[in-house]
């Protein structure tokens, strides 16, 4: 994926899609709106993904997965990706 400063977010190992949505909207959140470095935004992203709780999340998937958003706010005390799988594939390339 090319972001508008050159550099690329890549995957290298499968992932899965719902993980990956959430990841890169709060990539571009982080980017984008509170104009971090694209390499700080994305470690930041991961380091989010892998702590937030259920509540934490579920404002991101409100308006695309009402249904999943509001099984994700009674996740209270679940990381649900914590695992590396889920994160830990994503590496950002560029200038």
């Amino acid at each position: 994926m090319l972001t508008e400063n050159g550099g690329e977010n890549l995957q290298t190992l499968t992932v899965a899609d719902l993980s990956t949505m959430l990841l890169l909207s709060r990539f571009y959140d982080l980017w984008r709106t509170e104009d971090l470095d694209p390499p700080e935004a994305l470690r930041q992203a991961q380091i989010w993904l892998r702590d937030s709780d259920g509540p934490t999340l579920a404002p991101y998937l409100k308006s695309s997965h009402p249904d999943l958003a509001q099984k994700f706010e009674q996740a209270h005390n679940q990381r649900p990706f914590a695992h590396p799988f889920y994160w830990a594939a994503f590496t950002y390339v560029g200038v």
